[in-house]
């Protein structure tokens, strides 16, 4: 007797399997695609964008989630809508410009996660994919709380985590050091970011010669506060004159006879031996002018 069967297949089994395929895409057309969502969407009302306040006005799955066949990426139809993220991300002088090009494997959801509820936060930052350094704060140094526990993002930024009170840092520094953080306090202000960059690039460690400026000869440990008088900021320091004269001019022994350009006749080595060849200079000595002291001319 012949089944005309297709190996284990049935005409039956064909004719079920079809029916239930057309079935369920039926019911996915009828629901918008709402029998294969993960969760609700997030109905906080924001700016209108291409007709909606929320998410969840959304009503058509494709407007957001690209076909298995598709060439785009999903961030690519967030910023149709999300049109001032993607100016931003133009610029590495704004704030997703800077992630786009530290990290620009970060999906926007990685940080904004979708069907969670209609009330779920749709901004949730994981501390160890977020490139907090690129935004000019390291965290290497604040991985635990005093009491161990893992620093969380609300640690710091309790209202929002786009704002940041310095207040969050004396909270903990006052119960790491109370008299020395009081005095810092005093000396300096309140505003710990003004020098302090998760790192203490301008601490103990500063390497001086990586700038402008280098140590050398006699400028080698003096400390900071000698040259850089009255300085309360990383801006401060920067804004320093770095011209011999600005901080010798009081120690000069010429009085100014020989102007400011101390280095034509010292090095940082220190002030002896004095050297000057005068015969760069417009007037060169020769004959009896030779081996003239310079007071007797200057």
């Amino acid at each position: 007797m012949n089944n005309n069967r297709l190996g284990c297949l049935t005409g039956t089994g064909v004719i079920a399997a079809l029916i239930t395929f057309f079935a369920l895409v039926g019911v996915a057309f009828a629901s918008g695609g709402e029998m294969f969502s993960s969760g609700d969407l997030n109905t906080q009302q924001g700016e209108e964008l291409n007709g909606v306040t929320s998410h969840a006005q959304i009503k058509e799955c494709g407007a957001c989630h690209v076909p298995f066949w598709g060439q785009e990426e999903m961030a690519d139809r967030c910023i149709q809508c999300h049109t001032e993220i993607a100016a931003q991300m133009l610029t590495v002088a704004e704030l997703h410009g800077i992630i786009t090009h530290q990290s620009p494997a970060l999906a926007c959801r990685d940080c904004h996660p979708e069907h969670r509820g209609e009330t779920a936060s749709l901004t949730e930052l994981g501390k160890n994919e977020f490139p907090h350094d690129a935004l000019g704060y390291s965290l290497e140094g604040h991985q635990q709380n005093l009491d161990g526990t893992p620093f969380e993002c609300a640690d710091c930024h309790a209202d929002d985590i786009t704002t940041f009170a310095s207040d969050s840092c004396l909270t903990c520094h006052r119960e790491v050091d109370l008299v020395y953080t009081q005095l810092h306090l005093l000396e300096f202000g309140a505003d710990c970011l003004v020098c302090h960059d998760g790192i203490d690039t301008y601490g103990d460690d500063f390497d001086h010669n990586r700038f402008s400026f280098p140590l050398q000869g006699k400028h080698v440990g003096l400390p900071c506060s000698q040259c850089h008088l009255n300085a309360r900021s990383i801006s401060d320091m920067q804004l320093t004159l770095q011209d011999c004269y600005s901080c010798h001019h009081s120690d000069d022994p010429h009085e100014f006879a020989y102007g400011a350009e101390c280095q034509a006749c010292h090095s940082p080595e220190g002030w002896t031996p004095a050297t000057f060849d005068h015969n760069l200079s417009a007037f060169k000595l020769d004959g009896a002018h030779a081996n003239v002291e310079c007071e007797s001319c200057h």
